[in-house]
């Protein structure tokens, strides 16, 4: 079993992944519209899929009772403004939509990784499982 986010750590790691593991991540973002790619490390669980014709989401395990932009912003987890907040549950899931475009995907990417980073304690893609499935 996984331990809760600990929501009174207000410092949380603010080191990226590497380049390597960022240009893995925008590889993935532009995946088929028609394909589902999962991370997955121990308890911990992460998807990018399709929400729409037009647009993507990322969902992903919350483990916090907080509101997901108050503690990604206590966990050093910069949310872009593409992204929208669709969906959360207490200690179950968050996602979050957005329309993918080529200025985007950096920052999405980035995104991503600070959660793997700050969230999940995952410095490294490796560590995670990643399969990339048809819908």
């Amino acid at each position: 079993m996984i331990n809760k986010i600990n929501v009174s750590d207000s410092i949380s790691k603010i080191k990226p992944l590497s380049d390597t593991d960022i240009d893995k991540i925008k590889t993935y973002l532009s995946t088929e519209d028609n394909q589902i790619v999962s991370f997955t490390s121990g308890d911990y669980w992460f998807e990018i899929a399709p929400a729409s014709d037009c647009e993507l989401c990322i969902n992903f395990i919350y483990l916090s009772n907080k509101e997901p932009k108050e503690l990604m912003s206590l966990h050093n987890v910069m949310i872009p403004p593409s992204l929208k907040l669709s969906f959360w549950e207490s200690n179950l899931a968050c996602t979050f939509t957005f329309r993918i475009n080529e200025g985007s995907i950096n920052e999405i990417a980035i995104f991503i990784s600070e959660i793997f980073i700050n969230l999940f304690d995952i410095d490294e893609i490796n560590m995670f499982t990643v399969q990339v499935e048809p819908i």
